[in-house]
Order: structure tokens, then sequence, then C-alpha cells
């Protein structure tokens, strides 16, 4: 991952020092913009200005952590979130006796 985000980061931006001890004081507005839509484009993650810190642009290692948060807290329900609740349709078909599905329904019948 970190192979290829240098790869694209540094075809469009040619004249950043990738491998700066501090990445974030060389970079723009435009390439802060331009890293975060590269970054989301590539890994189909949400980025945002909020993301866009000092922290996460420190160095290309701090980058690529970002993403790799990105893409774990994308992969997972959000916080807060509550899971579907099962619908009726979801719960034809179950069995309980105590919902008088099929099972104990014999004897009730007879």
């Amino acid at each position: 991952m970190k192979d290829r985000i240098i790869e694209l980061l540094s075809a469009a931006l040619p004249m950043v020092d990738l491998e700066s001890d501090f990445l974030f004081s060389e970079l723009d507005s435009l390439g802060v913009t331009t890293i975060l839509m590269v970054l989301s484009e590539e890994y189909g993650i949400e980025l945002d200005a909020k993301d866009a810190t000092p922290k996460n642009l420190r160095t290309i290692d701090s980058i690529v952590n970002m993403v790799k948060e990105k893409m774990t807290l994308s992969a997972s329900p959000l916080k807060g979130e509550k899971e579907k609740s099962p619908s009726k349709e979801d719960l034809e078909g179950l069995s309980s006796p105590l919902r008088g599905g099929r099972e104990g329904s014999e004897k009730r019948e007879s």
C-alpha cells in the first residue's frame, strides 16, 4: 500500500518531497486537496477537510495509517448505528412454539 500511495502522489504532486519528515509543511491547500482526492478515489474511502491535519499528513507513513484507518472504519458499522431488526418477512418460516410457528402446531390442532 505504501508503494502504491507514493506512486500515486508522486504522479499527482511531482514537486513535493514525499520522503520529507514533515510533509505537511511542504503542502499548500491545493496539494492537501489533491492528496485527499487521489486517495479517496483510489481506495474508495471518504476523506475530507477534517482529515487534513498535520498529524495525518506528517509523513508518508502517517498518510498510509490514515488510509488504513479509514478503510477499517468503512468496512465496519458506524458508531451508534444499530443493527437492523429482522422484518416480519425475515422471521417468516422460522419455527418457534412461542410465536405459533410450525413447531408445536401439531399439539394445538389436536
